[in-house]
């Protein structure tokens, strides 16, 4: 799994993968999943599979958990009948502001903004933790600046609705 030209700690074997806790070996993934994405290029899930030596599954698990937390962007393209998904590392991030609030429950709500290279927009994560006490986005929206205003009208028209039944 070593990766050509890639820095010491991203070079173990399988077997040394596999010996290292869950959670260091998601680190160690991410790590080698964000080293491929390091060139600005825009990358199929196979080319990373390829380039990592890891299973598509293995990949594509942590890209969608990755494009959560917005660490990654992804566009999808087609090509006649066929449809592809590119991904690539989320700009430089400029500025985040970050609140979190608890409701109730063992839920967290992250709210916060994006001010990066590419990506002007408003985040809102659910996230909870695991049996393992480790945190997890279980899901997100992000709203582009532009649209937010438009976005908030309709969503407490939408939540009047549903307070109302």
């Amino acid at each position: 799994m070593s990766l050509q030209g890639s820095i010491g700690k991203l070079n173990l074997s399988k077997a040394e993968m596999m010996k290292l806790y869950p959670t260091e070996r998601d680190r160690y993934v991410r790590d080698l999943i964000n080293y491929v994405l390091s060139d600005g290029k825009e990358w199929t899930v196979r080319e990373i599979a390829k380039k990592t030596d890891l299973s598509r599954n293995t990949i594509t698990k942590h890209l969608q958990d990755m494009r959560k937390e917005q660490a990654i962007i992804s566009e999808e393209k087609s090509l006649g009948a066929l449809r592809i998904v590119l991904y690539r590392k989320a700009g430089n991030l400029q500025n985040k502001t970050e609140i979190r609030k608890k409701f109730g429950g063992d839920n967290d709500y992250v709210f916060f903004t994006l001010d990066s290279d590419d990506d002007h927009s408003v985040c809102i994560q659910q996230r909870q933790k695991d049996d393992l006490d480790i945190e997890k986005v279980k899901g997100a929206i992000t709203v582009d600046f532009d649209d937010f205003e438009q976005f908030l009208k309709e969503l407490h028209s939408f939540g009047a609705k549903v307070i109302q039944k």
